[in-house]
């Protein structure tokens, strides 16, 4: 019997997000300790539970950052970033569906 791929997801981001993590629960304890402010156990287990969230999200933007700086080093422009939610993208797509022609609300 397979395995399906919820389970190998899930845990493949354990994998990625765990070391985080612990490292965010050390490094959080540790400046609670040796600053003398009392952190609660809770607060140290949600800023370590935050750590990965945190840690994607700066490092998406350094990426995009890096990617733009790039691109002008060498006179190149990166395309634009579609604006649009991804509802309105799905709502657009199911009205140019019914009206018989699919994608049109995007052909300029």
């Amino acid at each position: 019997m397979e395995v399906p791929p919820g389970p190998v997801y899930a845990i493949r981001i354990l994998l990625r997000a765990l070391p985080v993590s612990i490292a965010g629960y050390g490094i959080f304890s540790l400046l609670a300790n040796y600053s003398g402010v009392a952190a609660p156990r809770w607060s140290l287990i949600v800023m370590s539970l935050m750590a990965y969230p945190t840690v994607s999200f700066i490092m998406e933007k350094w990426k995009a950052y890096r990617n733009q700086v790039n691109a002008a080093a060498h006179g190149a422009v990166l395309a634009p970033r579609v604006l649009t939610g991804g509802f309105a993208i799905r709502e657009a797509l199911i009205k140019s569906i019914q009206s018989g022609y699919p994608g049109a609300c995007y052909i300029s």
